[in-house]
């Protein structure tokens, strides 16, 4: 299986922010806070739940889902389901990004999106989190 990377072609307006956002639902810190991702990761690993963070800069943020954090019996539903998760994905990424530099990678074990806007990254990453919860619920 291979990896689907594109990049953003032309710009779109800006998502509206949602009114509440549960934080527990991704990681949301600088590049370099490395005690912030190892808490983040070590408590996703314990509760089964996708390892999604937001790694903010002033005004752009990447935002990243890692399948690691669950048991490999895992694997196949995500391999099964590989061409829906692209697709819902990158309906996410359409929906969130903003400029032409936004960009992206997506295989059945990671999500990528490089340069969302700030004000959209938190929203984009619960859509992330809700498509992979979406999934592992419906076939387990």
């Amino acid at each position: 299986m291979g990896t689907t990377t594109f990049y953003r072609r032309m710009t779109c307006p800006s998502a509206k922010k949602p009114r509440t956002m549960n934080i527990d639902k991704f990681g949301y810190y600088k590049r370099n806070d490395t005690d912030a991702d190892n808490e983040w990761f070590d408590r996703c690993q314990e509760s089964q739940s996708p390892y999604i963070k937001v790694i903010y800069r002033t005004k752009f943020a990447d935002i990243e889902w890692d399948y690691i954090t669950f048991q490999r019996s895992l694997d196949l539903i995500f391999e099964d389901n590989r061409e829906l998760l692209e697709e819902k994905a990158r309906k996410i990424f359409d929906k969130y990004a903003g400029s032409r530099s936004s960009r992206g990678r997506i295989d059945e074990h990671i999500i990528q999106f490089f340069d969302i806007p700030i004000n959209n990254s938190k929203q984009a990453a619960t859509e992330v989190h809700d498509l992979i919860a979406d999934i592992i619920e419906q076939l387990r």
